[in-house]
């Protein structure tokens, strides 16, 4: 008689997967509330502003001292603390390291870039054209108190970042697309692309449920209701790209690029709000669409064979 390999049922794994999800969910709330009060306590105690009053006073740009205190509280707490402690802690807690998870030291082919790069312009229409449609859709009646609270809610965040990412001179702009772009695009990607998606996709055996779960939590994070579509769609783009080179730098260079192109359209367009690049609401004709939807596919689909090819040039050359 041969020794038969005992078999965990179905049930007992997801279990085990829901629990490791929780351990990410534990680290997350941990190291964002340590974060919080370290930033608090350095914000207080550093500039002499108090995080709570500025959170909820009606900011305007003159509160220079305010609004700086906000962003090294969003960098601190944010960024650090909510994505990047713990993208690197969970790969330990399930025994393995962040080098496991996301390979650091794999170089990337220059039509890379570009192609990314392309990816962030000509799905523009297409995130538009799903905002427009998020923007139609509403919760059930007996919800309608707890719906015009959350457009409220989300009005006033819009607002407050606008005052965030305003800048009058290139140093501020500078300092917002390091907030803004850069420690968001590094920290996220690596949490959401690097960490979390990899973990799913070893868990399910399924990299494109992965990638689209991945990108569902990634919207969700966000925390607009009327924003989640384009930004499932985001994180679906960045997911497979990621995907596609086995490479973080190509999602990350993209998650910059779509940020500071915002801020940086904003610093030149704040005299005109309705400008199509930095305005969510802007329409697009339905064939703009229907082209931003093919292009954006086709550039995902480009990105594995620029892959193979440059892997084969490097090992023809060596």
């Amino acid at each position: 008689m041969f020794d038969e390999t005992p078999q965990i049922s179905p049930i007992r794994q997801w279990l085990h997967v829901a629990g490791r999800l929780l351990i990410m969910a534990g680290m997350m709330i941990f190291f964002a509330s340590v974060m919080s009060l370290a930033a608090m306590y350095l914000i207080e105690y550093g500039m002499g502003v108090n995080v709570h009053e500025a959170i909820r006073g009606n900011l305007d740009p003159s509160q220079t001292q305010q609004i700086l205190a906000l962003k090294v509280f969003q960098v601190l707490a944010g960024s650090i603390g909510m994505f990047l402690l713990p993208a690197y802690f969970f790969p330990k807690a399930v025994s393995s390291s962040l080098k496991n998870y996301v390979p650091f030291r794999s170089n990337v082919y220059w039509p890379l870039w570009l192609v990314s790069l392309a990816l962030m312009l000509v799905s523009n229409p297409l995130n538009a054209w799903l905002f427009q449609i998020n923007q139609h859709l509403s919760l059930p009646a007996y919800l309608v108190d707890w719906e015009a609270s959350i457009r409220a809610m989300e009005e006033s965040t819009a607002k407050l970042t606008k005052v965030l990412i305003a800048a009058n001179d290139i140093p501020a702009l500078l300092l917002n697309i390091f907030v803004v772009a850069l420690m968001p695009a590094i920290c996220e990607e690596l949490f959401f692309r690097g960490v979390l998606q990899n973990y799913l996709r070893i868990v399910t055996n399924n990299p494109i449920l992965a990638i689209l779960l991945s990108a569902i939590i990634f919207s969700a994070f966000h925390g607009q209701f009327y924003g989640f579509l384009p930004r499932v769609m985001m994180g679906f783009i960045l997911g497979m790209a990621y995907n596609n080179t086995a490479n973080i730098k190509v999602p990350i260079l993209m998650h910059f690029m779509n940020n500071s192109l915002a801020v940086v359209l904003f610093y030149v367009y704040k005299d005109e709000p309705k400008a199509a690049w930095i305005d969510e609401s802007y329409t697009f004709a339905w064939y703009w669409v229907v082209l931003s939807a093919g292009a954006t596919f086709a550039c995902l689909y480009l990105l594995r064979p620029l892959v193979v090819y440059y892997i084969k040039n490097r090992i023809n050359k060596n």
